[in-house]
């Protein structure tokens, strides 16, 4: 059987990079979906603070695709697109495999 390894992963979003967050995360999903990476049905939602905080909640297609995505030239740059809009650099976030935090 196949380990589902959900993640769940916060942004502080730069003001200045406000309005083209949310299409930077539409890109990379569309991407990580076409690699295999993912399975369709991320989702984003805004939290209200004085600051663009938002939550990113997503599937790997198993741990494999974790490996492959963090050895793939573009998906690192996208990363790096990340990067430079969001305070506090890359982070991991919180995967949870087969309903257990890890």
């Amino acid at each position: 059987m196949k380990k589902s390894v959900a993640a769940i992963v916060e942004y502080q979003v730069r003001s200045a990079h406000a309005a083209e967050f949310p299409q930077i995360i539409r890109d990379k999903w569309l991407y990580q979906e076409q690699a295999g990476y993912i399975v369709p049905g991320a989702r984003l939602a805004r939290l209200e603070r004085d600051v663009p905080v938002y939550m990113e909640v997503f599937s790997w297609a198993d741990s494999e695709a974790i490996e492959r995505a963090h050895q793939d030239a573009a998906m690192l740059a996208v990363w790096d697109r990340l990067d430079d809009v969001t305070e506090g650099g890359r982070w991991e976030g919180i995967r949870i495999e087969n309903g257990e935090w890890v």
